[in-house]
């Protein structure tokens, strides 16, 4: 039982430092569910039914061709030739 109890412990203690870690990066004074609801989804896997504070998930997408965003297009050379295949 005393594992258990110090196993909550810790987790309890790191939601609560990553929660008020993330509302000081959000420049709040204040710690939020929101907060909290993506410390524990984000870290942990753990999704409380009702918080109702769902983060939603960004997906990054890489652009095609790799420099798209840039509009250039880039060639790749071809390898050198070495002398033995001339």
């Amino acid at each position: 039982m005393q594992v258990f109890s110090d196993v909550l412990d810790n987790l309890i203690e790191s939601v609560v430092r990553d929660s008020v870690r993330l509302a000081a990066h959000r420049n709040s004074s204040r710690v939020e569910t929101k907060d909290m609801a993506f410390v524990l989804d984000h870290y942990h896997q753990i999704v409380v039914p009702g918080f109702n504070a769902q983060v939603p998930k960004r997906v990054h997408l890489d652009p095609e061709g790799g420099d798209r965003k840039r509009g250039k297009t880039v060639m790749r050379r071809p390898p050198p030739r070495r002398e033995d295949e001339a």
